[in-house]
């Protein structure tokens, strides 16, 4: 699976409906993904056990300007045909 995800720490407030769904990471922590439930786009996730820190699905941000990705995690599992920009920092794994 392919993601591009943006990471934010601090406080936050959700609002409006979402469908929930949850997965075990690699590693067993516990990931809430939450969707539109009308059309079902992955909206965002959050850790289970991590307070004040969420990953936003990139196609949800509106500013065209928002910076380029930075990190890129289980970069092992990267279809060939995706091309990241140059200088950033490749895990083929999750670092924790």
């Amino acid at each position: 699976m392919f993601a591009a995800l943006a990471g934010f720490r601090g406080a936050y407030k959700v609002s409006g409906e979402a469908t929930e769904y949850v997965r075990a990471g690699d590693q067993g922590a516990q990931f809430r993904f939450r969707f539109c439930p009308t059309c079902g786009t992955n909206l965002f996730h959050t850790e289970e056990g991590v307070e004040g820190s969420l990953s936003v699905a990139l196609g949800c941000v509106r500013d065209s300007t928002f910076g380029p990705p930075q990190v890129s995690v289980y970069d092992a599992r990267r279809h060939a045909w995706v091309h990241l920009p140059d200088g950033m920092t490749h895990y083929d794994k999750d670092p924790d």
